[in-house]
């Protein structure tokens, strides 16, 4: 049989445990340890070259959808909303400007391409996020 002491002990090394469990449930469920974690989390950074590469690619598979589903696919598609985080500055952290797309000046591969008596190009891509922020 254990002692009085022993019992005790044993009570307040499970209480300890049970309040630190009780203390990461209540952070997990109000988002602050998520938060705190974030701080630690790294954002993959891409080179421009690869970008470039990636963007040639995006255009490339765009033009075969297009021809197979038509011009409304076009503003929605990956070249138009793919975003890459390129370290312009090399301070080892992703600044606002430096989260760009397939046609944004640094990368700048346009993406054109003649359907149906109508030029598709990165101007299409730049009208649907104007119209996408304008209206938040």
């Amino acid at each position: 049989m254990k002692s009085k002491a022993e019992m005790s002990f044993n009570l307040i090394i499970a209480g300890i445990i049970a309040v630190f469990l009780l203390i990461i449930i209540i952070a997990l469920v109000t988002g602050r340890l998520g938060s705190t974690f974030n701080k630690f989390k790294t954002v993959e950074k891409t080179d421009i070259g690869t970008a470039k590469s990636i963007c040639v690619s995006l255009c490339d598979e765009l033009k075969i959808k297009v021809d197979a589903s038509g011009t409304s696919i076009w503003e929605s598609s990956e070249y138009c909303t793919r975003t890459f985080n390129i370290d312009k500055n090399k301070n080892n952290k992703i600044d606002e400007g430096e989260r760009l797309f397939c046609y944004s000046p640094d990368i700048n591969v346009d993406c054109i391409y003649l359907v149906e008596d109508q030029t598709l190009s990165m101007k299409n891509c730049q009208n649907s996020l104007t119209a996408t922020s304008s209206s938040k």
